[in-house]
Order: structure tokens, then sequence, then C-alpha cells
């Protein structure tokens, strides 16, 4: 079940002393991790100028504002540290704030009444407002083929919240939730680590039908293409890396295009990757 904490500590920290001591300390961002980090993202959200400070700091050089922020434009990156652990903020806009005519696409881009799981654990911690409503449900990974439409048994947990200072930790492709408009304007940190190994899709699903209703592949969406692509220009430069990636990449999916790619080009050995079981599909 999502851990929800309320800590009290009054102790505040700055971000760059948090980031330091979260690199410097965990070498695996968990659930087990976050928990035990719980009290210092609480001390984080206790600075009540952690944002104004970033931003000004952001500010001074515009040309190189959030340049390393993947995310949408909603997310304001503070600390990435590469296959370890990110920390973020999301700005929630209530349903009045949104634009009268393209309101709609703009609600896409908070996955507003999405239901969805990630493959990565991570906590989150309301910083600013009262915060989203948020329905969470349950599921087994395991059992789920990851197939659009498939079937699923999905668990209903809780209707919460996410206000000032609460705590909640996700697990890792076992939590789903739905997130709701918030009544007023609202901020949340998150601390995430990095997906799990091997690497599992992220879902939607359809929860009046118990089903997945599509396959979040934002990553894998990228990696595809450029897959596609080197296995209709390949030559014998990019064979060896291409076989590589096709027997040894955390994603079954990249596994695959891989695989095709390199058969595209090379035939009979890439039916022999599949004969001799050296890659799992």
């Amino acid at each position: 079940m999502t851990i929800s904490l309320e800590l009290t500590n009054q102790d505040t920290i700055e971000m760059a002393d948090f980031c330091e001591y979260v690199d410097k300390n965990y070498t695996c961002i968990n659930a087990e991790a976050l928990t035990e980090l719980a009290p210092m993202m609480k001390a984080l959200c206790n600075n009540r100028t952690l944002l104004e400070d970033w931003v000004i700091k952001e500010l001074k050089d515009p040309t190189q504002f959030q340049s390393n922020n993947a995310y949408s434009a909603q997310t304001l990156s503070f600390c990435v540290v590469p296959g370890k652990f990110l920390v973020r903020a999301n700005i929630w806009l209530p349903e009045k704030d949104f634009h009268k005519v393209n309101g709609k696409g703009e609600q896409t881009l908070f996955a507003y009444y999405q239901a969805h799981d990630h493959n990565f654990d991570f906590m989150t911690i309301g910083y600013y407002g009262s915060g989203y409503v948020t329905d969470i449900y349950e599921y087994n990974n395991a059992s789920v083929a990851g197939k659009i439409g498939e079937k699923v048994d999905i668990r209903f947990l809780e209707t919460t919240s996410l206000p000032q200072g609460k705590i909640m930790i996700y697990r890792a492709s076992k939590d789903i939730h739905i997130q709701k408009f918030p009544e007023e304007f609202s901020i949340s940190l998150n601390l995430m680590g990095p997906p799990s190994t091997p690497v599992r899709d992220q879902f939607m699903f359809n929860i009046e039908s118990s089903t997945i209703h599509n396959i979040i592949r934002s990553n894998y969406t990228g990696r595809k293409l450029l897959l596609e692509a080197a296995g209709y220009l390949a030559n014998d430069n990019v064979s060896d890396i291409l076989e590589s990636i096709a027997k040894n990449h955390l994603c079954s999916r990249t596994r695959e295009v891989a695989r095709k790619a390199f058969t595209r080009r090379w035939p009979e050995q890439g039916a022999e990757m599949i004969q001799s079981k050296t890659i799992a599909i």
C-alpha cells in the first residue's frame, strides 16, 4: 500500500545539501531508502524560501534556465544524478485557472484524471497549497502481460490529498493513482529513484473496465525510432552496437526492436539470436 507520513520535525535544509546527502549516502533509491529519507524531505519542505531562491538563481542565466529539465512546463527540475535520483517540483493548477478554449489540452500536461502507475519508486510532499486530490489503487504487475485491453485485477485503496507537509511514497509498478484538480494553486516536491530493473513498462488504466488503456513509452519511443533508423542505415560499423542492444538492454521491447533492426541487415545472424536463445522477446 502507498505509504503516507505526516512528520512533525521543524528543521530545514537547503536543496544543495539535501542532494549531496542523498548522493553520498544512498546507492539505491527504493521505497525503503525513501522512507528513511522522509524526515529530510520534510526538512526540505520546511524551507519556505526554497522555490523562490532556486528560481532567482536559475533566472540569473536565462539561457540555461532549466536546461536539465526533460519534463513538461509544470515541472521544475532541481537536481539530477543520472541513473540514481531526481528532485523536482510540480505545479498543480485548479480547474478555474485553465484556458477557456484549450483547457482540455492543458489538463493533459498535468495528467489529471488519468489512472497510471510508475516504474520507479518515488516520494512526494505537499509544499504549497491544499494539494491535489488522488484516488489510489494497487495491482500485481507480475501477473500482467502488458497488452492494451488486458484485464487487470485492480484494488481500490483510498481517496486522499497532498496538503502542505504530507508525504506519500509510491511503490514502483504496484500503485496506481488518479490525480484530480486541487481547490487552489498547489506545489509538490518529488524525490524519484531510477526505473526498476529489468525496466518495466508504465501503464495507463481504465478503472471502470479494469483494463490497460495505454502504455507510457516516452523513453522507449525515442529509442525505437533511433534503432529503426539504424536498421535501415546499418553498416558493419553499427552491427556490434545493435547486436549488443538486442542481447543486453534492460527493456525487452527495446531488445526486440534492436533485433528486428539487426535482422533487416543481417537476417541469418538475427535468426540465430532467437534460435540460440541469447535474447528474450
